[in-house]
């Protein structure tokens, strides 16, 4: 499980994707090729359901994955992750409704017109808030917030989470602080410590550097500092 963690780690930095996201597809991965056997088409579509939490993957979207990250009968995660990073927001829409759908599409291109983004690209963001918002609400609350980054930074207590460097995080993500965090909050955030493919500036190393790095007491004193300049 170490080991699975390392890789996991490597390939967040590669990909700039979530710990939980990738943890998830090693996870099935490695079912996936338990028995030593090639992955046919159908064991190749029991590895999409567990790596990406859906109960259902429809034929088209099967078969382009596949052809992509397995037709040589051998899963390649690294295939498989690009695939994810276009197509995540297809797999997700397919389970809801049309009106939900159409509703949702709109909400994506709003959003990727104001941030500057391609669509596909705020497709994926999308995904990832629809899997952290647990209520299905529309909108991620701080108990929600908890859950994720806790999802994000690989840690199972919510003690290992200090409070006050969750109400920091909380605070920035929440803009205009009124208890919530709509979509259009969400992605600002998740761009910032997940850049796309079409942002230039280097990341910021993700999540979990930039919780930990808010032990250090040259970046408390930053932050202290901020803070005293807002006032």
């Amino acid at each position: 499980m170490q080991d699975l963690r390392i890789q996991a780690m490597a390939l967040c930095k590669r990909h700039q994707m979530s710990f939980s996201e990738v943890m998830s597809v090693l996870e099935a991965l490695q079912h996936a090729h338990s028995d030593k056997s090639g992955v046919a088409t159908e064991k190749f579509r029991n590895f999409m359901q567990r790596a990406l939490y859906v109960e259902h993957v429809n034929d088209e979207l099967l078969q382009s994955a596949y052809q992509t990250c397995a037709s040589q009968g051998y899963i390649n995660v690294d295939e498989f992750l690009n695939w994810c990073k276009a197509h995540m927001f297809s797999v997700v829409a397919g389970l809801t409704a049309d009106s939900e759908h159409t509703t949702s599409v709109r909400l994506v291109q709003t959003v990727a017109h104001r941030c500057g983004l391609r669509v596909s690209e705020v497709d994926r963001i999308y995904a990832h808030f629809q899997k952290f918002d647990l209520d299905k609400s529309g909108e991620i609350e701080f108990v929600e917030f908890e859950a994720m980054i806790k999802s994000l930074i690989g840690v199972s207590q919510t003690t290992d989470l200090p409070k006050e460097r969750l109400q920091r995080f909380w605070k920035e993500m929440d803009t205009d602080g009124n208890g919530i965090v709509d979509f259009g909050e969400f992605a600002q955030w998740y761009i910032k410590y997940f850049p796309t493919s079409t942002m230039m500036e280097d990341s910021s190393g993700g999540v979990l550097e930039a919780f930990y790095a808010s032990y250090s007491p040259d970046v408390q004193r930053s932050n202290c500092l901020d803070e005293q300049s807002q006032e």
